[in-house]
This record gives C-alpha cells, structure tokens and sequence, in this order.
C-alpha cells in the first residue's frame, strides 16, 4: 500500500481524477476502481465502516501491481518447470530401475528367469513352510559335443528350444529359470512326486521331438533329478537344490 488517504484530504483535493473515492464518502459505499492522482494510476478500494464515520482507502500503484504479478508468473513458470523436471527425472528412473531389474532378472539368451532371480525366490521361499517346495535340476545330454561339432550358435538355439519347452511344459506349474550353461532349474509347490515324474518325462519326450527337426546327429534328450521339502519341515531349502542338483548328475550316469 503506497498511500492512504484520510477523508480530510480527499475532500480538501480539487482533482476529478479522484471523484471514485469521492463518491464513496458521498454514498457511504464500497467502491473499487482506477483513479488518477498527480498524474500516477492507482488501483484503489474504498472500505466504509458502517458503524463508524470512518473509510479504509487503500491506493496501490498500477505499475507496482503489475510487476508483481509478473513476478509471480515468473516463478510459477519457474515452480512449474522444477515440477516437470522433478517428474520426467522420476519416471527415467523408474524406468531405468524397471529396465535394469528385469535384464537382472532375466536370462539374455533364452529368455525366461535367470540364475539371480532363481536364488531370490529360493531365499524367498525359504521361509514357507505351509507348502511342498520341490525343486528340479535339468541339462541337456552331450551338449558339449553337439557345441564343438556345430558351433555355439547352434548350441544357442538348441538352449533357446530347451528353454521352450521347459517353460511349456512346467510354466503353469512353477517357475523356470537358467542356472547356467546347459543346467536350468524349476521350482514347485504342492507337486507330488509321480507328477514331477510325468512332467520331467513329457519334458524330455517333447525336446527329443523338437530335435528331430534340426536334422543333427546326436538326439536332443534331457537329465533331470528333483528333490522336495515337504511342509512343516524345517530343512534347508538350499539343501534341497544341492540334492536335486546330485540326482541329476545320478540320473545322467545310469542313463
């Protein structure tokens, strides 16, 4: 507020610029508008107190109210950008977060869960004891030499069908994921044995069917051992993937 005028002054002014106040005293009545005094623009408002034979005028320069209010634009076009800053930094993170935790998560080569994401759902796991926990290890037979006699490439796309059918075969059962080279792991719950049985035997069956059509010499064909934790036991779940790792391994030699 650059000035305030009494009734006194305004009535002692001689100036129409100022007849909006004058007006008011003369109506004993609010009024706001634009007046003019030696020769500035104000923006003012007149206040009657009723109950009093008193007014409020409030004068404020015109130039001041607008370089205030260009101001107050200037940082809300300021705030707003800082928000929209802040925001597109949040979702890059996110994103990257996402982008970062699923190429963790997820074997490059064949796509479905990789060793990580296998070890973290055994740790997840692990404190279940309401539900059977039966864990499967499986690789392909004489990999190794279908590797040296064709190349890596062709061992990668015999991995990509294995991992295929694994995922076919056991993905709405369990959860399947790359251990590492040819060994891949699935995990169940509540799966009785002869059913894990069938499954790792139409596992292999469905491999030896998809190797017949690469036209190679050596027949696509699985090992697989399997292990479970029945509930309520308090066994190492760790355990339990060390056993159905040495089953596998047992299976491939008497096999």
């Amino acid at each position: 507020m650059n000035k305030v005028y009494n009734k006194i002054t305004i009535y002692g002014e001689s100036y129409t610029e100022v007849s909006l106040i004058k007006k008011a005293f003369e109506e004993r009545t609010d009024k706001t508008g634009t007046i003019i005094h030696n020769g500035i623009e104000y923006q003012a408002n007149v206040t009657y107190l009723k109950d009093f034979d008193w007014a409020i005028v409030q004068c404020v320069e015109t130039e001041e109210i607008f370089k205030d209010l260009m101001y107050i634009d200037i940082w809300q076009y300021v705030s707003l950008t800082i928000v929209v800053i802040i925001i597109l930094c949040v979702v890059r993170i996110i994103i990257y977060w996402h982008r970062s935790n699923r190429k963790i998560n997820t074997d490059t080569l064949t796509g479905c869960s990789s060793r990580a994401a296998m070890q973290n759902l055994i740790e997840h796991l692990s404190s279940m004891k309401q539900y059977d926990i039966s864990v499967i290890y499986l690789d392909l037979n004489k990999f190794k030499q279908i590797n040296d006699t064709y190349g890596h490439d062709y061992g990668d796309k015999i991995l990509c069908i294995f991992s295929d059918v694994l995922v076919d075969t056991f993905g709405k059962e369990g959860y399947v994921g790359r251990i590492g080279g040819d060994e891949f792991m699935v995990v169940l719950l509540n799966t009785k044995e002869e059913e894990i049985t069938d499954l790792c035997e139409k596992a292999d069956e469905c491999l030896k069917e998809r190797g017949k059509e690469l036209e190679i010499a050596f027949p696509i064909s699985t090992s697989y051992g399997f292990a479970t934790r029945r509930r309520g036991s308090n066994e190492d779940l760790n355990d339990i993937v060390n056993k159905a790792d040495e089953r596998m391994y047992d299976y491939k030699e008497s096999h």
